[in-house]
Protein backbone atom coordinates (compact mmCIF):
# COMPACT_ATOMS: atom_id res chain seq x y z
CA UNK A 1 0.00 0.00 0.00
CA UNK A 2 1.40 3.13 -0.79
CA UNK A 3 2.12 5.86 1.48
CA UNK A 4 -1.11 8.29 -0.78
CA UNK A 5 -3.48 5.72 0.23
CA UNK A 6 -2.27 5.05 3.15
CA UNK A 7 -3.34 8.91 4.28
CA UNK A 8 -6.02 8.37 1.98
CA UNK A 9 -7.55 6.06 4.81
CA UNK A 10 -6.26 8.06 7.75
CA UNK A 11 -8.26 11.42 6.55
CA UNK A 12 -11.63 9.45 5.49
CA UNK A 13 -11.27 7.08 9.05
CA UNK A 14 -11.14 11.31 10.65
CA UNK A 15 -13.46 12.39 9.04
CA UNK A 16 -16.15 9.85 9.93
CA UNK A 17 -15.21 10.14 13.43
CA UNK A 18 -15.49 13.88 13.35
CA UNK A 19 -18.98 13.58 11.81
CA UNK A 20 -20.08 10.92 14.29
CA UNK A 21 -18.15 13.15 17.07
CA UNK A 22 -20.48 16.28 16.47
CA UNK A 23 -23.80 15.47 13.97
CA UNK A 24 -26.15 17.49 12.62
CA UNK A 25 -28.68 18.38 15.18
CA UNK A 26 -32.03 19.66 15.31
CA UNK A 27 -34.05 21.93 18.04
CA UNK A 28 -37.35 20.82 19.36
CA UNK A 29 -39.16 23.62 21.16
CA UNK A 30 -41.69 22.93 23.06
CA UNK A 31 -42.83 26.48 24.79
CA UNK A 32 -44.42 27.59 21.53
CA UNK A 33 -45.73 24.41 20.52
CA UNK A 34 -43.96 21.39 18.51
CA UNK A 35 -41.59 23.31 16.77
CA UNK A 36 -38.48 21.75 15.07
CA UNK A 37 -35.97 23.53 13.30
CA UNK A 38 -32.26 23.01 12.60
CA UNK A 39 -29.93 24.02 15.18
CA UNK A 40 -26.30 23.59 13.84
CA UNK A 41 -23.76 20.85 14.68
CA UNK A 42 -23.12 20.14 18.21
CA UNK A 43 -20.59 17.86 20.42
CA UNK A 44 -22.80 14.45 20.85
CA UNK A 45 -22.61 14.60 24.59
CA UNK A 46 -24.67 17.55 24.72
CA UNK A 47 -27.25 15.51 22.57
CA UNK A 48 -30.15 13.80 24.02
CA UNK A 49 -30.51 15.60 26.77
CA UNK A 50 -31.99 18.87 27.53
CA UNK A 51 -34.51 21.09 29.69
CA UNK A 52 -38.16 20.66 29.72
CA UNK A 53 -38.20 23.90 27.40
CA UNK A 54 -36.10 22.04 24.78
CA UNK A 55 -34.63 19.47 23.37
CA UNK A 56 -31.76 18.55 20.92
CA UNK A 57 -32.21 15.02 18.39
CA UNK A 58 -29.92 14.20 15.85
CA UNK A 59 -30.79 14.69 12.43
CA UNK A 60 -30.35 11.79 11.31
CA UNK A 61 -30.98 13.29 7.15
CA UNK A 62 -28.33 15.58 7.23
CA UNK A 63 -26.13 12.78 8.99
CA UNK A 64 -26.44 10.27 5.93
CA UNK A 65 -25.74 13.01 3.57
CA UNK A 66 -22.14 13.82 5.05
CA UNK A 67 -21.93 10.32 5.34
CA UNK A 68 -22.43 9.58 1.50
CA UNK A 69 -20.57 12.98 0.64
CA UNK A 70 -17.34 12.04 2.31
CA UNK A 71 -17.85 8.47 1.08
CA UNK A 72 -18.09 9.51 -2.37
CA UNK A 73 -15.51 12.05 -1.84
CA UNK A 74 -13.07 9.20 -1.03
CA UNK A 75 -14.38 6.70 -3.45
CA UNK A 76 -13.17 9.08 -6.20
CA UNK A 77 -10.12 9.68 -4.50
CA UNK A 78 -9.23 5.87 -4.64
CA UNK A 79 -9.99 5.73 -8.27
CA UNK A 80 -7.78 8.71 -9.32
CA UNK A 81 -4.97 7.01 -6.93
CA UNK A 82 -5.47 3.05 -7.97
CA UNK A 83 -2.76 2.80 -10.32
CA UNK A 84 -0.45 3.33 -7.58
CA UNK A 85 1.96 1.26 -5.83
Amino acid sequence: MSNTKLIGIIVYASVLVLIFLFPPVDYHSYMSGPRVSFYGWMIISDVGGGTPNHNYEINITYLLVEIIIVTLIYGFYLYLTKNDK
